[in-house]
């Protein structure tokens, strides 16, 4: 298992406070999950901006792309299952994920000085509908 860098990365931070709001619709009383909601949202935000079109794609986006992904979070029980994935976006509020990743765009053109990669909405789009 690929080890995360000792020092969390400005982009893990930022990420991390930008979709803290985001209530995870799995919780429980007692809240025992593999895979923390912020792993699984940053591996389907990479995943769909690097073309994935489908919950099985992302998955398999996550397996190959596992070392890259473990320099942001640390995948301690590696990547979830499509059905996983699918269910969590089935539940999530779209409305606040969509505020939460606009809000992360914003903050990525900041930080870049406006040197950042245009998107194809069409690509994003069918996750929060």
């Amino acid at each position: 298992m690929a080890k995360q860098n000792s020092e969390t990365p400005i982009e893990q931070n930022v990420f991390q406070k930008l979709f803290s709001d985001l209530k995870d619709p799995r919780r429980t009383s007692k809240g025992h999950f593999l895979y923390p909601l912020n792993e699984i949202l940053f591996l389907v935000i990479s995943a769909v901006v690097s073309g994935s079109t489908d919950w099985t794609a992302i998955q398999i986006f996550g397996e190959v792309k596992l070392d890259w992904l473990r320099r942001f979070f640390p995948y301690r029980h590696g990547i979830p299952s499509h059905d996983v994935i699918g269910k969590l976006f089935s539940r999530l509020d779209t409305v606040r994920f969509n505020e939460c990743f606009i809000n992360w765009l914003n903050s990525i053109s900041e930080l870049s000085g406006g040197e950042v990669v245009s998107m194809r909405w069409e690509n994003y789009l069918w996750l929060v509908r």
